[in-house]
């Protein structure tokens, strides 16, 4: 059971000149999810319609981001839809399930609600003397292959995972894992993202400039489309889709979760 939570949802969009929001309670199959919360927010940018929904469930969260394009021309988007995961200890923090993946150095999207801007996550820091298994990262457009199981949080890092733009340009390549699970060692707890529709996965770790927001260590990570910007044409719309799960074991009571999409529109 969970004894304490809290969850910020925030819709960033530049040029909005209108805003909708609709709040549904829905009720599910019980063998799935009993209940539901669901929030809709709407806007319209120029000749873009943007939907974004939210379905918040006991253990899980639903988003989908709907973008249609009602102009006479294509329109190219960067976008991303980053989570902000708390733990509790600094060296229990991991991802697993990005094995075999293609990475290199790349700052997030920048926006007013994140916790480290572009530059400071840029910065390199040295590994301190038990990182075990963790390097510093290459230099921007470096690629790397991860041949290890965990990726450690630790250390500082700011990467992006996706296909490298020589090997899409290929008849036949590998594609990043549909999912992959975020592992909070101190609490016990594994969150599971899967993904849908976004090409590249974010993921970021503050190693020593987390000290000067608490006690807590912090993780971002999420979905987007950052190397690779989507691109809409006239008539036709896009859409990605994030499922996050939380697995809990052995009756661990406290989480702290603070989430948050945000789409950069370049017409």
């Amino acid at each position: 059971m969970i004894q304490s939570s809290y969850m910020i949802l925030c819709f960033e969009i530049y040029k909005c000149e209108s805003l909708k929001i609709i709040l549904r309670l829905k009720n599910f199959d019980e063998k799935m999810f009993s209940l539901a919360l669901q929030v809709e927010l709407s806007c319209n940018s120029g000749t873009l319609d943007i939907t974004y929904v939210v379905s918040l469930y006991p253990l899980s969260m639903a988003t989908a981001v709907v973008i249609k394009n009602n102009g006479r021309k294509a329109v190219t988007l960067n976008n991303a839809i980053l989570s902000h995961f708390i733990s509790k200890k600094r060296n229990g923090t991991a991802i697993q399930g990005l094995q075999c993946s293609s990475y290199c150095s790349h700052p997030p999207l920048s926006s007013p609600f994140a916790i480290l801007s572009p530059a400071e996550a840029m910065k390199t820091e040295s590994p301190g003397w038990f990182s075990f298994g963790s390097e510093p990262e290459d230099k921007r457009d470096s690629w790397t292959l991860q041949d290890v199981p965990f990726t450690t949080l630790n250390n500082k890092l700011s990467r992006v995972y996706a296909v490298p733009p020589k090997e899409r340009l290929k008849g036949f390549y590998n594609t990043l894992p549909s999912k992959f699970e975020i592992i909070d060692q101190g609490r016990e707890l594994v969150f599971r993202v899967v993904r849908m529709g976004f090409e590249d996965i974010y993921l970021s770790s503050p190693g020593s400039l987390s000290e000067k927001y608490g006690k807590y260590y912090f993780i971002c990570t999420g979905l987007a489309s950052i190397l690779e910007p989507v691109i809409v044409k006239p008539g036709e719309d896009w859409r990605g889709h994030r499922l996050l799960s939380m697995i809990i074991y052995n009756n661990i009571s406290q989480i702290f979760l603070n989430s948050y999409p945000f789409q950069i529109i370049h017409l």
